[in-house]
């Protein structure tokens, strides 16, 4: 079980993927699903809904991808991490774990949209980085106070 804070998800074994692919679309909806863990409800920017855009994308593009550019992902954030974590096993240090983990996708990020050499620049990982940390900080946000416009056009929060 994994709790969202607006939510909560059940986490599932691989191994009923196939029996859940056979339910009908009004019992398991993955487009609606997939709006809703982008925050498209409290957004308004519902396009998932309305366009296959984005799966047209992801298969045309980044799934046949996928297989090239994992490994040197995979090595761009194992290095971030040995250089934010301590890498003697007797040492100990503080670290903010939700800081580490958006160094590591901005590493990340940064090779998968921008590709060498370009991915290598620190200052665009760092943009990265910031960009990264503030989407996660407003989505952050937008979970724990939903505003919402009753029918009157007021606007009120409401807290998780």
């Amino acid at each position: 079980m994994l709790n969202r804070g607006d939510t909560d998800y059940v986490v599932l074994p691989s191994r009923y993927i196939s029996d859940l692919n056979r339910l009908p679309p009004d019992v398991l909806n993955t487009r609606k699903h997939h709006n809703f863990s982008l925050l498209g409800h409290l957004t308004g920017m519902n396009v998932i809904l309305k366009t296959s855009y984005h799966v047209k994308t992801l298969l045309s593009r980044i799934s046949p991808a996928a297989a090239e550019f994992t490994p040197p992902m995979a090595k761009r954030m194992a290095a971030r991490l040995s250089l934010l974590l301590p890498q003697d096993p007797k040492a100990s240090a503080v670290i903010n774990p939700v800081d580490v983990l958006v160094r590591c996708v901005s590493e990340g990020l940064a090779l998968t949209l921008f590709g060498p050499p370009i991915c290598n620049d620190p200052e665009l990982v760092r943009l990265c980085h910031e960009h990264t940390k503030n989407g996660m900080l407003t989505r952050r946000s937008l979970i724990i106070y939903i505003p919402t416009l009753d029918s009157s056009g007021h606007s009120t929060y409401i807290s998780k």
